[in-house]
């Protein structure tokens, strides 16, 4: 049995006529599951889902910090960087001294700054003692200046900051503009402190990792080595493709594990989000890697990173750390704006790490595939787009925590419809004594326990789980019978309806309590078109056609579930 895993593993480096399928032997069963050897079986599917209402919200700061702050962030960070490149404390390490003038160069240097602050009514930098005393921030100066501190304690130069007479306020506001604006108002008070640009390009860092995380399914490792460059588009298909390094499965030809991974021969398909994130990244920095461990400033990024890991990628451990603090920047920033919309604590679970953003979007694409989640982000159609990519593939994993979600959601859908039953729902159409079969057949799943998530894959195939709700009508599946035509997915036995071509004289076709609620919304909709003298004689005719239909449903169902052919 680890023999056909091993020549399998080989598949795609074989003609094509000679490959095993694409789906793994024993749909990718473990083999001590075949066998049921129990030693160090591992639990799956405990990582928690996010909750809804955090996900949402945390997905939508993370698409500001992209789409709105980034602009003002990068260039406040680019000036921040050139400044701490004049720091002391950088040139000391690099043995640089600061550039030398003529006498009284520097002196005609600070008369010409201090006089456009005094101009625009800029205050000058300042910092505080130990004794509260607020002073002129010499060392900032200096920076702007490309000079040392002390040169600007000179006696000339004190003479300027006389001779000006400027205030002194605390801090030390870059001149990088403050262009953004949210619900209508500048986000951020005033410039970009010096001393702020670097955790604010951090969080846009984090903002960053989060979107790409969550809207392509990817692995938390998989996206901490992202490149420059990744992005490709297929203009032929409207696709937008990221290229990346992947590890599980990577072998070399003598069969050991490549450490440093290989380039996916099967691109991600991400959407427009997930593009402008990592083009927000190649301008922030210039990094080989989208995600490096230090944004390198004044020779530290923090006092937990080393200098060491300078030119390497970032941790999975780290980036969990940089969340935690992207979320305390939200709420604090909430609070002092009187903002309303802060990001919900998980309830059950309140620490968000990586390995949650992937399991919490699978939950969404199945839960909800017609719905929008922060900034119109269309699921359905994410779901679309990446079984077209390396997310769809067998080897990222995803469609394994898609069956499961779609396991979970199934179970949760008859469930409920079991219950409408006990309490005296009817139902109506065709399908109508095989829909309540299978709700009642159904119960059995209640409790089953799924060894891996493969094996919510053939759960799902089973006939007796064949209901899906759809608008106005609820549809009992027998492939046989469809007059949709039915979506299967690539390498797989299972298929569905295509609840968005329902057709009228379907035999699926089954009609709840529910459904009928939905019906006689779409007759009221109808009855003033039909209403209208005005309307054209054809468009007449064919409203008229429609209410018909449905009032006919209606009353077929109000006759105790009766059924009828839909015409």
């Amino acid at each position: 049995m680890y023999a056909d895993n091993r020549v399998w593993s080989y598949r795609d480096l074989l003609p094509e006529a000679d490959r095993l399928p694409q789906t793994p032997p024993w749909r990718g069963e473990r083999i001590q599951d075949i066998l049921q050897q129990r030693r160090a079986v591992r639990e799956e599917n405990r990582t928690p889902r996010i909750h809804p209402e955090t996900i949402s919200a945390l997905l939508a700061w993370s698409l500001r910090f992209v789409e709105t702050f980034a602009e003002d962030i990068t260039a406040a960070f680019s000036e921040h960087l050139v400044l701490s490149e004049r720091s002391g404390r950088s040139r000391g390490g690099r043995d640089i001294p600061p550039p030398r003038r003529p006498k009284g160069a520097l002196t005609d240097a600070l008369r010409v700054l201090l006089s456009g602050y005094r101009e625009q009514g800029r205050p000058l930098p300042g910092i505080r003692d130990k004794d509260g005393t607020l002073r002129v921030n010499l060392s900032h100066l200096g920076k702007v200046l490309d000079t040392g501190r002390g040169a600007l304690d000179a006696p000339s130069n004190r003479a300027v900051f006389a001779e000006m007479g400027l205030c002194v306020i605390e801090g030390a506001p870059l001149d990088a503009p403050v262009t953004g604006r949210l619900d209508g108002r500048p986000w951020h008070d005033g410039a970009i402190d010096y001393t702020e640009a670097g955790f604010l390009a951090r969080h846009l860092s984090t903002a960053c990792f989060i979107v790409i995380s969550y809207l392509s399914g990817m692995r938390a490792g998989e996206v901490l080595s992202l490149e420059r460059g990744c992005v490709e588009r297929d203009h032929a298909h409207g696709l937008v493709l990221l290229r990346g390094r992947h590890w599980k499965g990577v072998r070399d030809a003598a069969g050991d594990k490549m450490p440093e991974g290989e380039i996916r021969a099967d691109p991600w398909v991400v959407t427009e989000a997930v593009a402008t994130a990592v083009a927000v990244l190649e301008r922030l920095h210039t990094s080989t890697w989208l995600f490096p461990a230090t944004l390198f400033t004044d020779g530290r990024d923090g006092e937990t990173i080393l200098r060491s890991r300078v030119g390497a990628s970032r941790s999975e451990t780290r980036i969990n750390h940089d969340i935690a603090e992207f979320l305390a920047w939200v709420e604090t920033y909430c609070t002092e704006h009187g903002r309303s919309d802060r990001i919900p604590p998980d309830p059950v679970h309140p620490v968000i790490y990586t390995a949650r953003l992937r399991r919490t979007l699978a939950w969404f694409i199945v839960r909800r595939p017609r719905g929008l989640v922060a900034a119109a982000i269309q699921y359905g159609h994410l779901r679309v787009q990446m079984t077209l990519g390396y997310a769809g593939n067998y080897t990222s994993g995803f469609p394994d925590d898609l069956a499961f979600e779609d396991w979970l959601a199934r179970l949760d859908t008859l469930a409920d419809a079991h219950q409408r039953l006990r309490e005296g729902e009817q139902v109506s159409g065709p399908a109508a004594e095989t829909y309540r079969h299978r709700v009642q057949a159904a119960t059995r799943f209640a409790g089953r326990v799924l060894r891996t998530k493969r094996h919510a894959t053939t759960m799902l195939a089973n006939p007796d789980l064949q209901i899906f709700p759809g608008k106005g009508m609820t549809c009992v599946l027998d492939p046989k019978r469809a007059a949709c035509r039915l979506r299967s997915e690539e390498d797989s036995t299972r298929r569905t309806p295509d609840l968005d071509d329902c057709r009228p004289n379907c035999v699926n076709i089954a009609r709840t309590d529910r459904d009928i609620e939905h019906v006689l919304v779409q007759i009221e909709r109808l009855r003033p078109l039909v209403d209208d003298p005005l309307a054209p004689a054809f468009r007449h005719a064919r409203e008229q056609h429609e209410l018909d239909r449905l009032e006919r449903i209606v009353t077929a169902h109000d006759r105790t579930g009766e059924p009828h052919d839909g015409h």
